[in-house]
């Protein structure tokens, strides 16, 4: 994989579908937004029904990153047609203060979908452990 720091990269994966997502260190609020934005456009343009999130060397998530999903990013993503039968893997970020940053960004999603969405995520320690639970999900 390409070293990043402090940055972002996108790849929709030909071989299985697989949008995956990859962050890297700590991002500026223009950056977050900026991979965010691409995200959903690309899903917006185009059916991806799994999405991969590998923050496992990522950093905190700023407060106003973390209000800027709850008012920008989610809403786009639940307009989607498709959204129920999205699945959504994501390796937790090994430092204690990115994992506090997903525990919060969780908690402002539940609150806005209010628990009704049939949209699937679950959270893994490993590349290889989300990669395989995606694998076994149908649409």
């Amino acid at each position: 994989m390409t070293q990043l720091k402090n940055d972002f990269q996108i790849t929709l994966q030909s071989s299985n579908g697989i949008l995956l997502v990859r962050i890297v260190g700590f991002l500026t609020a223009e950056k977050y937004k900026t991979c965010w934005t691409q995200v959903v456009e690309l899903m917006e343009r185009q059916p991806i029904l799994k999405m991969l999130i590998d923050m496992s060397e990522s950093q905190v998530v700023a407060p106003e990153n973390q209000q800027w999903l709850q008012t920008h990013y989610f809403p786009r993503l639940l307009k989607l047609p498709y959204f129920e039968r999205l699945r959504v893997a994501r390796v937790v970020s090994k430092g204690i203060f990115g994992q506090v940053s997903l525990a919060n960004i969780e908690k402002g999603w539940q609150e806005r979908t209010l628990l009704t969405t049939k949209n699937k995520a679950e959270d893994f320690n490993s590349l290889e452990d989300a990669e395989r639970w995606l694998a076994s999900q149908e649409n």
